[in-house]
């Protein structure tokens, strides 16, 4: 089956667009020569970037305009159908082929939200929404985008292959495929899955009549780099961060695939906003005080003859003058443990906690907020428990001082219930650290459970 788009066939294919959020989706369909008709978004503040960024870029707005709504409307809602079909009729009077694109919400799908509920979370359900509107308005064609875990696991991917069912019953032949951001000269390994549908009526010959799915679609054409390839670059791992420094980049690499390439061919340094990037709260000063803080909490768990953990994006650390992996008791390779061997899809998640403590057992597993979030921090936490769960560990949050009530807020909501969240101030580590120094690094006769008495529950008992 070839498909084959020209940009000067502007005005023979239109689109309506369904989450647009930002647009991104539907700036790629019109550079493909798709004329835009109808865009609708419910976030403000996604409507106000789409709004300015197109006309920066002098890029029309959609025939109809962009509508800031509930797509639900479009569904459950007698004069939001009809003004759907209204337009989709005014647009079929204009162009030869209508159809709809768009990427519902993919927290309740997503592999990395521990609190998925698929079809059934307010946002999982807009999916069945969306494939609702697709059958009621029977466009041309149809695009639907979404997270990876929609098919790699067994309960979201039963409702996935109803969705087509439902798709196909409503005279769709359709084409999925799990591809990977990489695969099309993107610097980013995002992996997400599309699922392609065109009437029947207008693809005849070109599916499987058995099955109802199309005949080869051309998924592989515009593939730039195979994933078998690009897997077996040799990929830097994660450095420690340089003030002001640079790095050669190493040898064997695509450099299509680097974000340096982006950043020189789009010459963003020489942007308008080149200038306005995120700074953390206090700067790199705050930034050299989380390293502070991951090594103090390494020389306590060392001054009790614990063994420590630091999450790989912090192994390049230096602590007098030497890489903070070559020092005494630091776990290089959490697969060494005997503790969490045993759970093979915690590891995944263990691998990005900042800090975890191990004796035989797992009693303390840390997250230092510095520029994230404290709820990122409980969430990655929770993660870890879900999958790993009998390990009876300690959650702690390591924050400033001042920070002390909005770690409490961020701890309350019920989804965070089983890891009984606690505060570890800032200043109460470094008193800890002084101590240990005072006392040649050694807490001789103190138990582990001793660093509780420096901890606050982020719950009321």
């Amino acid at each position: 089956m070839q498909i084959k788009i020209d940009n000067t066939a502007q005005g023979k294919f239109g689109i309506f667009s369904f989450f647009t959020g930002a647009g991104f989706l539907d700036l790629g369909f019109e550079k493909a020569g798709f004329k835009s008709y109808f865009a609708s978004e419910i976030d403000g503040n996604f409507a106000a970037v789409y709004r300015y960024s197109r006309k920066r870029m002098r890029i029309a707005e959609p025939v109809f305009g962009l509508k800031e709504c509930d797509v639900c409307e479009y569904h459950e809602n007698a004069k939001g159908k009809s003004e759907l079909s209204r337009m989709m009729k005014l647009a079929k009077e204009d162009v030869s082929l209508v159809g709809f694109i768009g990427g519902p919400p993919c927290p309740d799908f997503s592999v990395a939200n521990a609190n998925a509920q698929g079809e059934d979370g307010k946002r999982g359900q807009l999916t069945r929404v969306y494939v609702d509107i697709i059958c009621e308005q029977k466009p041309d064609f149809f695009v639907l985008e979404n997270v990876k875990g929609l098919i790699s696991t067994a309960k979201h991917r039963e409702f996935f292959r109803r969705m087509i069912v439902q798709l196909q019953n409503a005279g769709y032949a359709t084409s999925h495929r799990l591809i990977n951001a990489l695969e099309y000269g993107a610097a980013q390994d995002r992996q997400r899955v599309i699922l392609m549908g065109v009437k029947r009526t207008l693809c005849k010959g070109h599916f499987n009549r058995g099955t109802n799915e199309l005949r080869d679609f051309p998924w592989q054409e515009f593939i730039r780099f195979p994933m078998d390839s690009v897997a077996k670059v040799k990929w830097p791992g994660v450095d420690g961060f340089i003030e002001e420094g640079k790095r050669e980049m190493p040898k064997g690499v695509i450099k299509e695939l680097t974000v340096q390439h982006w950043f020189e061919k789009n010459d963003v340094e020489n942007h308008p906003n080149a200038r306005d990037f995120f700074v953390p709260r206090a700067g790199l000063v705050k930034m050299r005080l989380y390293s502070e803080i991951q090594v103090a909490l390494y020389e306590i768990a060392k001054s009790l003859d614990m063994r420590t953990w630091l999450a790989v994006e912090d192994h390049g650390i230096k602590y007098n003058g030497t890489p903070i992996l070559q020092h005494q008791n630091i776990v290089t390779d959490l697969r060494d443990e005997n503790t969490i061997r045993s759970f093979p899809d915690a590891i995944d998640v263990a691998k990005h906690i900042d800090c975890m403590y191990f004796n035989g057992g797992l009693p303390f597993a840390f997250e230092v907020e510095h520029t994230t979030g404290v709820t990122s921090g409980l969430t990655r936490m929770l993660n870890f428990r879900n999958k790993a769960e009998h390990l009876n560990a300690h959650y702690v949050i390591v924050a400033p001082d001042e920070d002390r009530t909005l770690v409490m807020q961020k701890s309350q909501p019920s989804q965070f219930d089983d890891i009984e969240p606690l505060y570890f101030p800032y200043s109460h580590v470094e008193d800890l650290y002084s101590f240990i120094s005072r006392h040649g690094g050694k807490m001789n006769g103190v138990k582990k459970d001793f660093l509780l008495n420096f901890m606050e529950p982020c719950r009321a008992a």
